[in-house]
């Protein structure tokens, strides 16, 4: 990096997963139970 380069502003690498979606992931991607 060059000197005096100034770092920007921090983002979050993911997106918060609410509950609901979460238990329709669950249900949707859960298998099959034997």
């Amino acid at each position: 990096l060059p000197s005096g380069h100034t770092i920007g502003q921090a983002r979050p690498l993911f997106k918060r997963v609410e509950k609901t979606l979460t238990d329709e992931y669950r249900l949707r991607f859960a298998g099959h139970k034997k």
